[in-house]
């Protein structure tokens, strides 16, 4: 997990918004080198990405199965009125 982070961060990620078990490990391995923050549940994850993009900006939200991340989809999608928002798999364009 803190490989992936590490990744983002590497690659030039604006911003990683980790929700879920190893949610620390992600941002420990994104370090300083970009935002990076862990959350506690899916209204943080809303507001944190919320915070972290631009208008028009592109999420790729991605989780194991288990992680159930498509309740970030949905909270996002509610939130903007379905029709603002386009989700093709487990991306997502904000």
């Amino acid at each position: 997990h803190a490989r992936v982070g590490a990744t983002a961060a590497r690659l030039g990620i604006d911003a990683l918004v980790a929700l879920g078990n190893h949610a620390t490990d992600y941002v420990a391995g994104a370090g300083s080198r970009m935002h990076a923050v862990a959350v506690a549940d899916v209204a943080a994850a809303v507001e944190a990405i919320r915070a972290a993009t631009p208008q028009g900006g592109t999420v790729l939200v991605k989780g194991s199965r288990g992680a159930k991340m498509e309740r970030v989809i949905e909270a996002l999608q509610a939130e903007a009125g379905n029709d603002e928002q386009e989700v093709s798999g487990v991306s997502l364009a904000v």
